[in-house]
């Protein structure tokens, strides 16, 4: 037998054979279902560039959908496709630079900073940021403690110091979410330690992703992109 009748009788020896049941058909190989090739997916990075993706039909996409994965992340997908329901994704929108504040701890220079940098100007922000300005380096946090509140020592004046209770919640806006919707309002906890270090803990189990998904499907709902947007 030549080498080549050799190796197509071979090859036909793997081929799988159907086997037909009572309760149906098996085969005697494992099998992978061929399907069509998928898209190489674009990527950008607010929800106008989503919305500009749709608007223009940049790839002819009749029968698409939005799905806001999450307060970060919102796709663009194809509906099913075809006998095999095949799904395609064309277009993500990402949002990288989210910033969760919860659970880091801080000197008071580095809070302030982070102030600063990572949340939106508001009238908490700037109350906030006045009193960590004000508690002196050797502060301690004072015995009255309950769990929610502390007292701490702070500058009331050129040379005199002044002890005053740490209010919580704050109503805070870190940068979370897309810049094109405003930003969640989540209230946090401040805790001072007794190592002049501080630290925010979210106090609202979560729940400002709901929110923010929400304002995200607004957002594109009052677009009138003519799709389905599902969350």
């Amino acid at each position: 037998m030549e080498n080549k009748e050799a190796l197509q009788y071979l090859v036909g020896l793997d081929k799988p054979e159907v086997i037909d049941v009572k309760v149906g058909q098996y085969t005697t190989k494992e099998v992978h279902l061929v399907t069509k090739p998928g898209v190489n997916v674009l990527q950008v990075h607010t929800l106008q560039g989503l919305v500009d993706y749709i608007k223009d039909d940049i790839d002819g996409m009749a029968t698409i959908f939005a799905h806001i994965n999450s307060p970060h992340d919102v796709r663009i997908y194809s509906k099913l496709d075809g006998d095999l329901h095949q799904r395609f994704e064309y277009l993500r929108a990402i949002f990288e630079d989210d910033f969760d504040p919860s659970n880091q701890e801080y000197s008071i220079e580095d809070f302030i900073v982070m102030l600063q940098s990572q949340f939106e100007v508001t009238d908490e922000r700037e109350e906030l940021q006045k009193l960590v300005s004000s508690i002196t380096t050797d502060a301690k946090a004072n015995t009255r403690d309950d769990g929610v509140s502390q007292s701490v020592v702070v500058n009331s004046g050129v040379t005199m110091n002044a002890e005053v209770t740490i209010k919580n919640p704050w109503m805070l806006q870190p940068f979370r979410t897309f810049p094109d919707i405003d930003q969640p309002v989540i209230p946090f906890v401040l805790r001072y330690s007794t190592r002049s270090t501080l630290r925010l803990h979210a106090a609202d189990g979560g729940k400002w992703k709901l929110e923010t998904i929400g304002r995200i499907h607004k957002f594109l709902t009052d677009k009138a992109l003519g799709i389905s947007i599902i969350s």
